[in-house]
C-alpha cells in the first residue's frame, strides 16, 4: 500500500480479510482506497500493511486500523462476526500515546511513539510483543490494549534503549535505538533474532524480552526490515547484514543449506563490502524477497522470485544481490 505527495492512497492484491479497506476480494490493478482517504484526518504519513491487517497513520498522530482482528492485531477496535473490520476504524486507547511509526507483523502490530518508546498488542504465543518471559499467561496471549515494551537489561536497570524505529516479522520484532543500537524479540528458530544458539537447547535463541543483537555490537544501524523469517539491518555508512532463513536464497549469501549455524548470526552482504562503490540507503524486505536501493538511486533485490516478483526478466530465485535493469542509472553503481 503506497500513499502520494497529495495524501491519494492505492492498494493491490489479495483483500480476503479486508486489509485493503474494500469490500473487493481482490485488486488486480492499484486501487485507490477512497474510504481510507476519506477517513483519514489531516492525510496520510504512514502505512505498514501486514499479512491480514493495515495500519495507517496521518498527520495529527492518529492511527486506523482495518483488516484480521482475531487475535488483537487492530487493539479494541469493533469487529463483524468474521473478526474483521473491513473500513478504517480509528484505534481506541490511544489518547494519550502520539504515535510516529507503526509496524505490522502477522498477528501483532508495535507503535512508536514521540517519546521514543515503544507499545505492542496483539498475539504474544511468541514473546514477539516484548511483555515478558514465556511461558505467557491466558491473559497474556493475545493482548487488546498497547502495552509499553520494556527494554531494561538484567542486573543493569538503569538502562535504556530509546526507541527510533522498528520492524515486524511473521512473529518476531526488530528495534532500532536513537543511538544506532539493535534489539531483536519473539520467535528465533529460524535465525532471525540474530542472538545466536541457545546453549541449553542447542537450537536458535528465542527470547520473549528484547535483546541486543550481539554481532552488531560495533555497528551504528540506522535502518531494519523484517521478512516472514528473516532480517535484513543496514548501517549508517551503507553497509547490510543479514540472519534468519536462507531458503530462495533470501539471505543474499549465495545458496546456503538450512543447517547451516552461521545464519543465526547477522552476516555482511559481501557485494556491500566496506570499500565498494555501492552505497546502501534503503532497504526493503519482503515475505521471502528483498530489495534496497543504493545512493545511487539504482535498486537491487535477491530472494524468492516466483511470478516474476523481483522485475529481472525472469522467474527463477535470486541468491546475491542484482540489479533491476529497469531502474538503472548511468552513473554510479
Amino acid at each position: 500500500t503506497t500513499t502520494t505527495p497529495t495524501h491519494k492512497i492505492f492498494g493491490r492484491g489479495w483483500n480476503g480479510t479486508s486489509a485493503c479497506s474494500t469490500t473487493q476480494q481482490t485488486l488486480a490493478q492499484p486501487t485507490r482506497l477512497t474510504a481510507l482517504e476519506q477517513t483519514l484526518y489531516v492525510g496520510a504519513v504512514h502505512i505498514s500493511a501486514g499479512p491480514f491487517h493495515t495500519l495507517c497513520l496521518d498527520n495529527s498522530g492518529t492511527v486506523f486500523g482495518f483488516g484480521q482482528g482475531n487475535q488483537g492485531q487492530l487493539g479494541q477496535i469493533p469487529l463483524n462476526q468474521k473478526h474483521q473490520c473491513p473500513l478504517p476504524t480509528l484505534l481506541p486507547s490511544l489518547n494519550a500515546i502520539n504515535v510516529v511509526s507503526i509496524c505490522c507483523g502477522a498477528y501483532h502490530t508495535v507503535l512508536v511513539d514521540d517519546e521514543h518508546r515503544a507499545w505492542s498488542f496483539g498475539a504474544n504465543d511468541k514473546g514477539q510483543l516484548g511483555i515478558g518471559a514465556l511461558p505467557l499467561s491466558a491473559s497474556e496471549t493475545h493482548l487488546y490494549q498497547p502495552t509499553l515494551v520494556e527494554f531494561n537489561r538484567p542486573g543493569k536497570q538503569n538502562h535504556t534503549f530509546s526507541v527510533k524505529s522498528c520492524a515486524c516479522g511473521f512473529d518476531f520484532t526488530l528495534f532500532v535505538s536513537t543511538t544506532g543500537q539493535c534489539a531483536s524479540v519473539g520467535n528465533g528458530l529460524e535465525g532471525q533474532l540474530g542472538l545466536g544458539i541457545d546453549a541449553t537447547t542447542n537450537t536458535f535463541k528465542s527470547t520473549p524480552a528484547p535483546t541486543i543483537v550481539p554481532g552488531l555490537i560495533h555497528v551504528r544501524v540506522s535502518q531494519v526490515s523484517a521478512g516472514d523469517y528473516h532480517a535484513l539491518f543496514l548501517s549508517t555508512d551503507g553497509r547490510i547484514w543479514s540472519c534468519g532463513k536462507s531458503t530462495y536464497g533470501r539471505l543474499g549469501h549465495g545458496q546456503q543449506h538450512e543447517k547451516e549455524l552461521t545464519r543465526c548470526t547477522p552476516k555482511r552482504i559481501p557485494l556491500f563490502e566496506e570499500g565498494g562503490n555501492i552505497v546502501v540507503a534503503a532497504i526493503f524486505a519482503g515475505a521471502a524477497s528483498n530489495f534496497i536501493i543504493a545512493s545511487s538511486s539504482n535498486v537491487y533485490c535477491w530472494g524468492c522470485n516466483s511470478h516474476g516478483m523481483l522485475g529481472i526478466g525472469h522467474d527463477r530465485d535470486v541468491a546475491v544481490p542484482t540489479k533491476v535493469q529497469a531502474f538503472h542509472q548511468s552513473s554510479g553503481d
